[in-house]
């Protein structure tokens, strides 16, 4: 007869750690969207999607904006539709706010 004994559970990140990686993962495929497409409405629902990112997990954005910069600036400086000029201007806005509330 063997003896099985439990193993000790261990915890490799904590759920902050893997939330900051989703977040990171999915704003690098944002960026990769709104680079590629030429469709207004993609670039339209990146941005929503990306100042929807910034206003729920500001904390986990800061850091991805920088990616952005760039794109940010083409799009506001094109004439671009007001969905996504409002989009570009909330993840601005959520950006020098910072964690205030």
């Amino acid at each position: 007869m063997t003896d099985i004994s439990p193993s000790p559970l261990t915890r490799l990140k904590s759920a902050g750690d893997e939330l900051a990686e989703l977040v990171d993962l999915t704003i690098e495929e944002l960026v990769k969207q709104l680079r590629k497409s030429k469709n207004a409405k993609v670039k339209t629902a990146v941005m929503h999607t990306f100042a929807q990112l910034a206003h729920v997990l500001p904390r986990y954005t800061a850091d991805g904006i920088e990616k952005f910069l760039p794109d940010l600036e083409k799009l506001v400086n094109e004439e671009a539709s007001y969905e996504l000029i409002l989009d570009t201007l909330a993840v601005f806005r959520r950006m020098f706010k910072g964690d205030e509330k």
